[in-house]
């Protein structure tokens, strides 16, 4: 498994699925990267963490230091009623060696 040495959390907040811009590490420090959709920022940030696993990172570690740095103030959301079936929260996790 890939330890990381820094990290990086973006709350991108709610966006239909059609138009949503994406998300890249290119002119970052940072190597790698995965974006998570959810009802919540919260799915969002444990789809994100999956799609990080996958490529072989540690998440493990990962989610505890997300989790004690409070996850930059922001809070996790359950999914407002009026969004619709297209709308989503959509949160990135950069990471480097």
């Amino acid at each position: 498994m890939k330890k990381h040495t820094d990290y990086k959390v973006t709350f991108h907040g709610v966006d239909n699925e059609q138009y949503f811009q994406g998300h890249g590490v290119s002119f970052t420090k940072f190597t790698d990267c995965a974006t998570g959709i959810g009802n919540s920022n919260a799915e969002a940030l444990d789809d994100a963490l999956e799609g990080l696993a996958q490529q072989g990172w540690d998440t493990e570690v990962l989610e505890q230091e997300i989790i004690a740095r409070s996850l930059d103030g922001k809070p996790l959301k359950d999914k407002p009623e009026d969004l619709g079936e297209e709308c989503h929260y959509y949160v990135s996790v950069d990471v480097k060696l």
